[in-house]
Protein backbone atom coordinates (compact mmCIF):
# COMPACT_ATOMS: atom_id res chain seq x y z
CA UNK A 1 0.00 0.00 0.00
CA UNK A 2 2.70 2.09 0.89
CA UNK A 3 4.87 1.15 -1.95
CA UNK A 4 5.67 3.28 -5.36
CA UNK A 5 7.55 2.79 -8.45
CA UNK A 6 11.13 4.60 -8.50
CA UNK A 7 10.88 7.76 -10.90
CA UNK A 8 13.75 9.69 -12.52
CA UNK A 9 15.22 12.65 -11.10
CA UNK A 10 13.94 16.03 -13.04
CA UNK A 11 14.90 18.84 -10.95
CA UNK A 12 17.80 21.00 -12.46
CA UNK A 13 19.38 24.03 -11.66
CA UNK A 14 20.70 25.97 -14.53
CA UNK A 15 20.58 23.14 -16.86
CA UNK A 16 22.72 20.96 -14.93
CA UNK A 17 21.90 17.26 -13.80
CA UNK A 18 23.02 17.68 -9.86
CA UNK A 19 24.34 14.27 -7.88
CA UNK A 20 23.18 14.75 -4.88
CA UNK A 21 20.32 16.95 -2.91
CA UNK A 22 19.09 18.38 0.15
CA UNK A 23 15.69 16.59 0.43
CA UNK A 24 13.32 18.90 3.13
CA UNK A 25 10.06 17.74 4.15
CA UNK A 26 7.75 20.13 6.06
CA UNK A 27 3.88 19.13 6.75
CA UNK A 28 2.67 22.46 5.98
CA UNK A 29 4.02 25.92 4.82
CA UNK A 30 1.52 28.12 5.81
CA UNK A 31 2.84 31.83 6.13
CA UNK A 32 0.09 32.96 7.78
CA UNK A 33 1.02 31.14 10.63
CA UNK A 34 4.35 31.93 11.15
CA UNK A 35 6.60 29.81 13.02
CA UNK A 36 8.00 26.74 11.64
CA UNK A 37 6.23 27.18 8.61
CA UNK A 38 7.98 30.85 7.56
CA UNK A 39 11.33 29.66 9.16
CA UNK A 40 11.43 26.57 6.43
CA UNK A 41 9.77 28.64 3.76
CA UNK A 42 12.79 31.27 4.63
CA UNK A 43 15.43 28.85 5.14
CA UNK A 44 14.89 26.99 1.81
CA UNK A 45 14.80 30.31 -0.18
CA UNK A 46 17.99 31.00 1.65
CA UNK A 47 19.97 28.31 0.55
CA UNK A 48 18.61 28.83 -2.96
CA UNK A 49 19.93 32.39 -3.32
CA UNK A 50 23.19 30.88 -1.33
CA UNK A 51 23.74 27.96 -4.54
CA UNK A 52 22.31 25.15 -3.00
CA UNK A 53 19.33 22.94 -4.62
CA UNK A 54 16.97 21.46 -2.88
CA UNK A 55 13.59 19.76 -3.30
CA UNK A 56 10.96 20.41 -0.62
CA UNK A 57 7.97 17.84 0.06
CA UNK A 58 4.65 20.05 1.80
CA UNK A 59 0.65 19.03 1.83
CA UNK A 60 0.27 22.62 1.56
CA UNK A 61 -1.46 24.12 -1.42
CA UNK A 62 0.24 26.52 -3.93
CA UNK A 63 0.92 29.33 -4.36
CA UNK A 64 4.30 29.16 -3.32
CA UNK A 65 6.47 31.72 -5.22
CA UNK A 66 9.75 31.49 -5.54
CA UNK A 67 9.60 27.73 -4.13
CA UNK A 68 11.72 26.16 -7.16
CA UNK A 69 11.37 22.54 -6.45
CA UNK A 70 8.77 22.30 -4.62
CA UNK A 71 6.37 19.42 -4.33
CA UNK A 72 3.02 19.43 -3.15
CA UNK A 73 0.91 16.52 -2.32
CA UNK A 74 -2.57 15.63 -1.27
CA UNK A 75 -3.90 14.09 2.21
CA UNK A 76 -5.91 11.13 2.22
CA UNK A 77 -9.23 12.18 1.83
CA UNK A 78 -11.23 12.31 5.67
CA UNK A 79 -8.13 11.74 7.82
CA UNK A 80 -7.78 15.01 10.42
CA UNK A 81 -5.34 17.68 8.93
CA UNK A 82 -3.07 17.46 12.04
CA UNK A 83 -2.80 14.21 11.04
CA UNK A 84 -1.31 14.68 7.68
CA UNK A 85 -1.64 11.07 6.05
CA UNK A 86 -0.73 11.12 2.71
CA UNK A 87 -0.27 8.20 0.29
CA UNK A 88 0.56 11.24 -2.43
CA UNK A 89 3.56 12.12 -0.51
CA UNK A 90 5.07 8.74 -0.16
CA UNK A 91 4.80 8.18 -3.46
CA UNK A 92 6.65 11.71 -4.49
CA UNK A 93 9.13 10.73 -1.67
CA UNK A 94 9.54 6.89 -3.06
CA UNK A 95 10.02 8.56 -6.90
CA UNK A 96 12.24 11.48 -6.11
CA UNK A 97 14.69 10.24 -3.33
CA UNK A 98 17.81 8.43 -4.31
CA UNK A 99 20.61 7.28 -2.18
CA UNK A 100 23.37 9.74 -1.68
CA UNK A 101 20.77 12.26 -0.81
CA UNK A 102 20.50 13.97 2.55
CA UNK A 103 16.88 13.94 3.75
CA UNK A 104 16.29 17.11 5.83
CA UNK A 105 12.74 16.42 8.46
CA UNK A 106 11.05 19.60 9.79
CA UNK A 107 9.08 19.28 12.81
CA UNK A 108 7.79 15.95 14.65
CA UNK A 109 4.46 14.21 15.34
CA UNK A 110 2.77 13.96 11.64
CA UNK A 111 2.43 11.45 9.40
CA UNK A 112 5.09 13.38 6.75
CA UNK A 113 7.30 13.25 9.74
CA UNK A 114 7.58 9.12 9.67
CA UNK A 115 7.54 9.20 6.21
CA UNK A 116 11.30 11.23 6.32
CA UNK A 117 12.59 8.54 8.46
CA UNK A 118 11.03 5.76 6.28
CA UNK A 119 12.43 7.03 3.24
CA UNK A 120 16.12 7.51 5.21
CA UNK A 121 16.05 4.21 6.05
CA UNK A 122 14.60 2.60 2.25
CA UNK A 123 17.18 4.81 0.38
CA UNK A 124 19.96 4.73 3.32
CA UNK A 125 20.54 8.43 3.15
CA UNK A 126 21.42 10.51 6.23
CA UNK A 127 18.65 12.22 7.95
CA UNK A 128 19.10 15.34 9.90
CA UNK A 129 16.17 16.33 11.96
CA UNK A 130 15.02 19.77 13.11
CA UNK A 131 12.30 19.66 15.68
CA UNK A 132 11.63 23.33 15.94
CA UNK A 133 10.77 22.95 19.64
CA UNK A 134 8.80 19.97 19.79
CA UNK A 135 10.69 17.67 21.78
CA UNK A 136 10.71 20.27 24.68
CA UNK A 137 8.88 19.00 27.82
CA UNK A 138 5.58 21.26 27.46
CA UNK A 139 5.43 20.38 23.88
CA UNK A 140 5.48 16.35 24.51
CA UNK A 141 2.93 16.80 27.07
CA UNK A 142 0.87 18.25 24.99
CA UNK A 143 -1.49 16.12 22.37
CA UNK A 144 -0.06 12.34 24.22
CA UNK A 145 -2.21 10.08 22.17
CA UNK A 146 -1.14 11.31 19.45
CA UNK A 147 2.50 11.50 19.45
CA UNK A 148 2.44 8.12 21.07
CA UNK A 149 0.64 6.92 18.04
CA UNK A 150 3.27 8.41 15.44
CA UNK A 151 5.75 7.13 17.32
CA UNK A 152 4.67 3.39 16.84
CA UNK A 153 4.44 3.85 12.86
CA UNK A 154 8.01 5.30 13.18
CA UNK A 155 8.92 8.55 14.50
CA UNK A 156 10.80 6.97 17.45
CA UNK A 157 12.66 5.05 14.80
CA UNK A 158 13.75 8.43 13.08
CA UNK A 159 14.95 9.90 16.17
CA UNK A 160 17.15 6.49 16.58
CA UNK A 161 18.46 6.66 13.18
CA UNK A 162 18.99 10.31 12.75
CA UNK A 163 22.54 11.51 11.57
CA UNK A 164 22.23 14.76 13.20
CA UNK A 165 19.68 17.17 14.69
CA UNK A 166 19.64 20.99 14.41
CA UNK A 167 18.29 23.43 16.78
CA UNK A 168 18.29 26.80 16.83
CA UNK A 169 19.43 27.72 20.74
CA UNK A 170 21.60 26.50 23.42
CA UNK A 171 18.09 25.53 25.41
CA UNK A 172 16.47 23.24 22.74
CA UNK A 173 19.96 21.39 22.65
CA UNK A 174 19.36 20.54 26.39
CA UNK A 175 16.01 19.43 25.84
CA UNK A 176 17.13 17.10 23.44
CA UNK A 177 19.94 16.25 25.65
CA UNK A 178 17.61 15.75 28.75
CA UNK A 179 15.93 12.79 26.99
CA UNK A 180 18.81 10.94 25.64
CA UNK A 181 19.60 11.78 22.01
CA UNK A 182 23.26 11.01 21.66
CA UNK A 183 23.92 12.18 17.77
CA UNK A 184 25.47 15.13 17.31
CA UNK A 185 23.58 18.48 17.12
CA UNK A 186 24.17 21.64 15.19
CA UNK A 187 23.31 25.09 16.96
CA UNK A 188 22.28 27.18 13.92
CA UNK A 189 19.72 29.85 14.77
CA UNK A 190 16.66 30.99 12.55
CA UNK A 191 17.47 34.06 10.16
CA UNK A 192 15.86 37.17 9.74
CA UNK A 193 14.51 39.38 7.12
CA UNK A 194 16.11 42.72 7.97
CA UNK A 195 13.87 45.72 7.03
CA UNK A 196 15.81 48.77 5.51
CA UNK A 197 16.58 51.49 7.72
CA UNK A 198 15.84 51.75 11.41
CA UNK A 199 12.28 52.96 12.29
CA UNK A 200 10.79 55.74 13.05
CA UNK A 201 8.25 56.51 15.40
CA UNK A 202 6.80 59.48 17.02
CA UNK A 203 7.32 59.38 20.92
CA UNK A 204 5.14 58.79 23.73
CA UNK A 205 4.58 61.06 26.58
CA UNK A 206 2.35 60.72 29.50
CA UNK A 207 -0.54 61.84 27.40
CA UNK A 208 -0.65 59.06 24.47
CA UNK A 209 1.07 56.07 26.62
CA UNK A 210 2.73 53.24 25.48
CA UNK A 211 1.79 50.75 23.30
CA UNK A 212 2.64 47.21 23.86
CA UNK A 213 2.12 44.34 21.02
CA UNK A 214 1.43 40.77 21.69
CA UNK A 215 2.01 39.23 18.19
CA UNK A 216 1.94 35.19 17.88
CA UNK A 217 -0.68 32.50 17.48
CA UNK A 218 -3.31 32.71 19.89
CA UNK A 219 -2.72 28.74 21.45
CA UNK A 220 -2.34 28.32 24.97
CA UNK A 221 1.53 27.80 24.16
CA UNK A 222 2.04 31.73 24.07
CA UNK A 223 0.96 32.63 27.90
CA UNK A 224 -1.70 35.20 26.23
CA UNK A 225 -4.06 34.39 29.58
CA UNK A 226 -1.58 35.54 31.97
CA UNK A 227 -0.68 38.76 29.86
CA UNK A 228 -4.55 39.90 29.97
CA UNK A 229 -4.76 39.06 34.00
CA UNK A 230 -1.61 41.10 34.26
CA UNK A 231 -3.34 43.55 32.13
CA UNK A 232 -6.09 44.74 34.58
CA UNK A 233 -3.31 45.46 36.58
CA UNK A 234 -1.25 47.86 33.93
CA UNK A 235 -4.23 49.88 32.86
CA UNK A 236 -4.94 50.81 36.92
CA UNK A 237 -1.12 51.91 37.27
CA UNK A 238 -0.85 53.30 33.38
CA UNK A 239 -4.54 54.33 32.12
CA UNK A 240 -2.90 55.82 28.89
CA UNK A 241 -1.33 52.87 27.87
CA UNK A 242 -2.54 50.30 24.97
CA UNK A 243 -2.37 46.32 23.95
CA UNK A 244 -2.71 45.26 20.59
CA UNK A 245 -3.55 41.67 19.96
CA UNK A 246 -2.08 40.04 16.49
CA UNK A 247 -2.42 36.55 15.32
CA UNK A 248 -4.38 33.93 14.23
CA UNK A 249 -6.99 31.90 16.30
CA UNK A 250 -5.87 28.11 17.05
CA UNK A 251 -8.26 25.93 17.99
CA UNK A 252 -10.50 28.36 19.56
CA UNK A 253 -8.29 29.82 21.90
CA UNK A 254 -8.38 33.30 20.46
CA UNK A 255 -12.53 33.57 21.32
CA UNK A 256 -11.34 32.32 24.81
CA UNK A 257 -8.99 34.95 25.11
CA UNK A 258 -11.34 37.82 23.64
CA UNK A 259 -14.08 36.19 26.56
CA UNK A 260 -11.09 36.72 29.02
CA UNK A 261 -10.80 40.30 27.90
CA UNK A 262 -14.32 40.88 28.03
CA UNK A 263 -14.89 39.36 31.49
CA UNK A 264 -11.84 41.35 33.22
CA UNK A 265 -13.21 44.96 31.49
CA UNK A 266 -10.17 45.73 29.75
CA UNK A 267 -10.37 48.92 27.79
CA UNK A 268 -7.14 49.36 26.14
CA UNK A 269 -6.90 45.71 24.44
CA UNK A 270 -7.61 45.30 20.63
CA UNK A 271 -7.76 42.19 18.97
CA UNK A 272 -6.36 42.20 15.09
CA UNK A 273 -6.61 39.36 13.89
CA UNK A 274 -3.79 37.49 11.68
CA UNK A 275 -1.24 39.99 9.76
CA UNK A 276 1.41 39.03 7.38
CA UNK A 277 3.91 41.11 5.12
CA UNK A 278 3.86 44.61 5.31
CA UNK A 279 0.66 44.77 7.99
CA UNK A 280 3.13 42.49 10.34
CA UNK A 281 5.92 44.33 10.23
CA UNK A 282 4.26 48.06 10.75
CA UNK A 283 2.31 46.46 13.73
CA UNK A 284 5.70 45.50 15.08
CA UNK A 285 7.04 49.43 13.93
CA UNK A 286 4.14 51.33 15.16
CA UNK A 287 4.76 49.54 18.89
CA UNK A 288 6.72 50.71 21.57
CA UNK A 289 7.33 47.21 23.02
CA UNK A 290 6.85 43.42 22.47
CA UNK A 291 5.90 41.09 24.61
CA UNK A 292 5.82 37.66 24.32
CA UNK A 293 4.91 35.74 28.16
CA UNK A 294 5.51 32.61 26.18
CA UNK A 295 5.13 28.48 27.74
CA UNK A 296 7.84 27.15 25.64
CA UNK A 297 9.66 28.55 22.35
CA UNK A 298 12.44 27.03 20.51
CA UNK A 299 13.38 29.96 19.31
CA UNK A 300 10.58 32.32 19.31
CA UNK A 301 11.08 34.34 15.87
CA UNK A 302 8.41 37.41 16.60
CA UNK A 303 11.29 38.61 19.23
CA UNK A 304 13.65 38.67 16.53
CA UNK A 305 11.49 40.57 14.28
CA UNK A 306 10.74 42.66 16.57
CA UNK A 307 14.11 44.12 17.13
CA UNK A 308 14.62 43.82 13.75
CA UNK A 309 12.50 46.78 13.19
CA UNK A 310 14.27 48.53 16.48
CA UNK A 311 11.50 47.55 19.18
CA UNK A 312 12.44 46.08 22.35
CA UNK A 313 10.80 43.08 24.11
CA UNK A 314 9.72 41.65 26.85
CA UNK A 315 9.97 37.85 27.00
CA UNK A 316 10.21 35.13 29.28
CA UNK A 317 12.40 32.57 30.05
CA UNK A 318 10.66 29.86 27.94
CA UNK A 319 11.78 31.32 25.04
CA UNK A 320 15.67 30.83 24.32
CA UNK A 321 16.17 34.86 24.74
CA UNK A 322 18.97 35.79 27.19
CA UNK A 323 20.87 38.24 24.95
CA UNK A 324 17.75 40.70 25.78
CA UNK A 325 19.49 41.27 28.80
CA UNK A 326 22.90 40.52 27.21
CA UNK A 327 22.66 43.52 24.48
CA UNK A 328 20.47 45.68 26.69
CA UNK A 329 17.52 45.13 24.28
CA UNK A 330 15.01 44.27 26.36
CA UNK A 331 13.58 41.86 29.57
CA UNK A 332 14.39 38.42 29.80
CA UNK A 333 11.74 37.42 32.70
CA UNK A 334 10.73 34.79 34.70
CA UNK A 335 7.45 33.40 33.78
CA UNK A 336 5.48 34.80 36.94
CA UNK A 337 2.76 37.48 36.57
CA UNK A 338 4.91 39.27 38.89
CA UNK A 339 7.61 39.68 36.74
CA UNK A 340 5.90 40.94 33.62
CA UNK A 341 3.90 43.37 35.79
CA UNK A 342 7.40 44.92 36.85
CA UNK A 343 8.60 44.37 33.76
CA UNK A 344 5.86 46.34 31.89
CA UNK A 345 5.96 48.99 34.75
CA UNK A 346 9.52 49.29 34.23
CA UNK A 347 9.19 50.34 30.94
CA UNK A 348 6.34 52.55 31.33
CA UNK A 349 9.32 54.21 33.88
CA UNK A 350 11.55 54.80 30.88
CA UNK A 351 12.18 58.11 28.86
CA UNK A 352 11.13 57.49 24.81
CA UNK A 353 15.48 58.38 24.01
CA UNK A 354 16.08 55.58 26.20
CA UNK A 355 13.35 53.29 24.70
CA UNK A 356 14.77 53.91 21.25
CA UNK A 357 18.47 53.07 22.00
CA UNK A 358 17.27 50.24 23.31
CA UNK A 359 15.61 48.98 19.89
CA UNK A 360 18.98 50.34 18.25
CA UNK A 361 20.89 47.81 20.03
CA UNK A 362 18.66 45.01 19.82
CA UNK A 363 18.70 46.29 15.74
CA UNK A 364 22.04 46.06 15.73
CA UNK A 365 22.21 42.86 17.34
CA UNK A 366 19.94 41.33 14.59
CA UNK A 367 22.09 42.58 11.76
CA UNK A 368 25.16 41.31 12.97
CA UNK A 369 24.25 37.64 14.06
CA UNK A 370 21.29 36.66 12.30
CA UNK A 371 21.05 37.11 8.80
CA UNK A 372 19.82 34.54 6.29
CA UNK A 373 22.95 34.49 4.61
CA UNK A 374 24.76 33.29 7.61
CA UNK A 375 22.72 30.61 8.60
CA UNK A 376 22.85 29.79 4.98
CA UNK A 377 26.27 29.74 4.69
CA UNK A 378 26.44 27.55 8.21
CA UNK A 379 23.55 25.06 7.29
CA UNK A 380 25.89 24.41 3.96
CA UNK A 381 28.38 23.56 6.00
CA UNK A 382 26.57 21.45 7.98
CA UNK A 383 25.04 19.44 5.08
CA UNK A 384 29.06 19.24 3.26
CA UNK A 385 30.18 17.39 7.14
CA UNK A 386 26.90 15.04 7.40
CA UNK A 387 27.49 13.74 3.73
CA UNK A 388 31.28 13.53 4.37
CA UNK A 389 32.67 16.15 2.36
CA UNK A 390 33.82 18.55 4.90
CA UNK A 391 34.85 19.07 8.94
CA UNK A 392 33.07 19.42 11.87
CA UNK A 393 31.15 22.86 12.12
CA UNK A 394 32.25 24.89 14.90
CA UNK A 395 28.52 24.90 16.02
CA UNK A 396 28.02 21.03 16.30
CA UNK A 397 27.90 19.77 20.13
CA UNK A 398 28.64 16.55 20.01
CA UNK A 399 27.89 14.38 22.99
Amino acid sequence: FFQAEDGIRDYKVTGVQTCALPIYIAPTLHKELGGVDVSVRELYLALQEAGTPLLLHSLTPPPHAGLEGLRISRRWPGTPSRLGFSTAMWGELCASVHSGDLVHNHSLWMVPNVYAGWIAAKRRCPLIISPHGTLSAWARGRSAYRKQLMGILGQNRALAIAECFHVTADSELGHLRDIGIRQPVAIIPHGVDMPEGSKKRDECNEQSGLRFLFLARLHPAKGLDMLLRVWARVEAAHPATSLEIVGPDEGGHGAEMEKLAKDLRLRSVRFVGPLVGAAKRAAFERADIYVLPTHSENFGLTVAESLSVGTPVICTKGAPWSGLEANACGWWIDRTEERLFQAIDDAHRMSPAALLNMGARGRDWIVRDFSWAEVARRMKDLYAWVLGEGGVPHFVDRA
